[in-house]
């Protein structure tokens, strides 16, 4: 083989080998460039804001990966109302809750099995994760908890709000 077909055969390796960070992007839009400045400015502060809560680290234009690496936050791009593309994106293994209803709005993302503060409003739900594994939704007001079926389970319109916390398993 020759030099050149080796550097292209390891130049093709290195592009299908690479990582990729999956971007759902409004209707016409075809990559994060096409959103106006405004709408780049408008997604941003909604980053900011999300790290201000929760901290991490921003890994895509839209995306959060939470500073304790429980978790992450995907946010609709400016004028879309999925966050990340329908109740299927909610990885096997994993716990998502999604800011309204039909799996609209910001996508949480648990990995972990232990309690996370978690105050956001939520109104719909995928249990995704192994077995039977059932999540617990702690209440803010006395010492109540909700849990969820167990996995394989989704809710597309949740009564999700006045929680202090989930445990995803």
């Amino acid at each position: 083989m020759s030099l050149r077909s080796r550097a292209v055969a390891v130049v093709a390796a290195l592009a299908v080998s690479l990582p990729l960070t999956a971007q759902v992007l409004p209707a016409g839009a075809s990559s994060y460039q096409q959103l106006t400045v405004a709408q780049q400015q408008e997604l941003q502060r909604a980053v900011d804001a999300e790290l201000a809560v929760r901290g991490g680290e921003q890994v895509a234009p839209n995306k959060v990966v939470w500073a304790d690496g429980g978790g992450d936050t995907t946010i609709p791009y400016p004028g879309q109302e999925k966050a990340a593309g329908d109740w299927q994106t909610c990885a096997y293994g994993n716990f998502c809750v999604y800011e309204r209803g039909n799996f609209n709005g910001t996508k949480y993302t648990f990995y972990n099995c232990r309690f996370y503060p978690f105050e956001t409003d939520f109104f719909s739900w995928v249990n995704n994760q192994t077995g039977h594994t059932v999540a617990t939704f702690h209440w803010n007001t006395g010492n109540g908890e909700t849990r969820t079926a167990g996995a394989w389970a989704i809710e597309d319109y949740w009564h999700g709000y006045s929680y202090s916390g989930i445990t995803p398993c």
